[in-house]
């Protein structure tokens, strides 16, 4: 069987018997875990913590085995460093695993470790003295695919900023792209945007799916919220206008934001769903959505 790592596992090769441990999260850990790699079954993936307990009690590695027949287990994003190698599979292959009582080869790689968060940023500059954010977060999280949730943002606005780069341009527009936790190691949101005035916000998060809902929410933006609006339904978003700023956005001193999304791909059961299939063509559609509100800020 081959699969791909857990975000949070290491890396490595190691070859020992099994040993099967029932529900980890709310039941003890075996004693005769030590020197042998552990066949995991959870309802759902706990985050990394279950992986810290067996490699305390010494485990060589882990096969987490989902509860739910054909789907599996979500990856989780890397808190600290983990050295046991980890994959998930299926509880139909779990189940053979778990009768078979064999030895078991298990290597990964690929696999995450903790390194220093970065930020990335780009500057158009225009000839006036307004300055619009362009944001999205590239890296992963939980419950979500990660080529969604966020290359997909990433991917388009890297493709205005090559289009925007042959322009004249009145606007300033800065291109910021960010972790999703924005970790103090890391560059903060807050220290990146203190001395930047700046007179809106667009985030792009989960774009350019073959089959999910598009969602645009839009606060503020009055002198240009008809025309943002009008391109906006004219290219399939469904539009919600909010009085209130938005949890996503509490981070933002402007009061203009809009966010474009995609639903329901974010609650996909697994990286199969057909709401999570992004492709270029979907993604280019976005790409031309956001290059005509872009002229509404431009005034043209």
């Amino acid at each position: 069987m081959i699969h791909l790592p857990l975000a949070f596992s290491g890396n490595g090769n190691v070859a020992g018997k099994t040993v099967f441990v029932r529900y980890p999260e709310k039941e003890p850990i075996p004693r005769e875990i030590e020197n042998k790699i552990a066949l995991v079954l959870t309802s759902y993936c706990y985050r990394n913590n279950i992986l810290r307990r067996l490699e305390k009690n010494r485990a060589l590695g882990t096969v987490f085995i989902t509860k739910v027949p054909g789907n599996l287990i979500k990856e989780s994003i890397v808190k600290e460093n983990v050295t046991l190698p980890a994959v998930a599979i299926s509880l139909e292959e779990g189940l053979e695993l778990i009768r078979s009582r064999d030895s078991l080869l298990l290597g990964v790689e690929g696999g995450s470790t903790v390194s220093e968060a970065k930020g990335i940023s780009y500057t158009l500059q225009g000839r006036g003295d307004k300055t619009y954010l362009l944001f999205a977060h590239y890296d992963s999280m939980l419950y979500s695919p990660g080529a969604h949730e966020n290359a997909s943002g990433t991917t388009v606005l890297l493709e205005v900023a090559r289009i925007l780069n042959f322009r004249t341009l009145l606007n300033t527009y800065l291109f910021l792209f960010l972790p999703i936790k924005m970790r103090k190691n890391g560059m903060i949101l807050e220290d990146v945007l203190k001395d930047v005035n700046y007179q809106g916000v667009i985030i792009v998060d989960r774009v350019g799916s073959l089959y999910g809902r598009r969602i645009a929410v839009i606060q503020g933006f009055k002198k240009e919220q008809v025309k943002i609006i009008s391109i906006l339904q004219s290219t399939g978003y469904y539009v919600l206008i909010s009085e209130k700023k938005p949890w996503y956005s509490k981070r933002f001193s402007t009061e203009n934001i809009l966010y474009l999304t995609e639903a329901p791909s974010y609650f996909a059961n697994t990286p199969l769903d057909l709401s999570s299939y992004i492709s270029v063509s979907s993604l280019m559609e976005v790409v031309k959505t956001l290059l005509a509100l872009i002229n509404v800020l431009e005034g043209r």
